[in-house]
């Protein structure tokens, strides 16, 4: 249970940190950020105001706010990932910007059965259900350093093991082939969660240069 958070930039230079304004509001709690691709704006969670955050319980809301060199503005809620009566969770934009891919569920914030991936457009709008989902949990999404790949961590093989799979990604329509395996983090007896991708990955370009010259 927390009941205080706000989004806060150190500064590697001088070591410094400060809140960032309009993330920084103290009815709320405000958490998991992430960096738009040009840095001008910061994606996060948020509570309602004047209510905690349960890891399974209450609902979770996505908003964003102006980073301007550290002046912030007022935040804003993202529509289609908030206020609609469901919990918003762990917002991700994608590597070109027009995307913010996130986790939607029925409560709380860790992983549910009710948990699925949902693509709404940066600026918000309507969020739509994606391809690469299950009728378990899809969540802690994360994309490859060339945009095309979205890794996500699921439990459709088995309830109590999260494994990571791997789907195709189309910026230009924010759709996602369906998710397949990854050999070696899934199947029997793995149980894989927390994840990075490497910033180069040579021989799955070859693969994808092998796949694009096959068409």
């Amino acid at each position: 249970i927390v009941r205080k958070s706000d989004i806060h930039v150190l500064d590697l230079r001088t070591l410094k940190f400060k809140p960032v304004p309009g993330a920084d509001t103290p009815d709320r709690v405000e958490n998991f950020p992430y960096w738009s691709p040009d840095g001008k704006r910061i994606v996060f969670i948020r509570t309602k105001p004047n209510e905690m955050w349960h890891g399974s319980a209450g609902l979770i809301d996505i908003a964003s706010v102006a980073y301007n060199d550290g002046a912030g503005a007022a935040a804003v809620p993202l529509l289609g990932a908030s206020e609609n009566g469901r919990s918003n969770v762990l917002p991700v934009y994608s590597p070109g910007g027009k995307w913010i891919i996130f986790t939607q569920t029925d409560q709380g914030f860790f992983s549910q059965e009710s948990a699925d991936l949902y693509a709404v457009p940066a600026g918000g709008g309507e969020a739509r259900k994606m391809a690469c989902n299950s009728r378990l949990t899809e969540s802690w999404h994360r994309f490859g350093p060339t945009g095309k790949w979205l890794a996500v961590v699921t439990n459709r093989e088995d309830i109590r093991r999260p494994h990571i799979y791997l789907a195709r990604f189309d910026e230009e329509t924010g759709t996602c082939k369906p998710a397949v395996q990854i050999p070696y983090v899934s199947g029997p007896g793995a149980h894989t969660h927390a994840f990075s991708w490497t910033k180069t990955f040579p021989w799955f370009a070859d693969y994808e240069l092998a796949n694009e010259r096959r068409r």
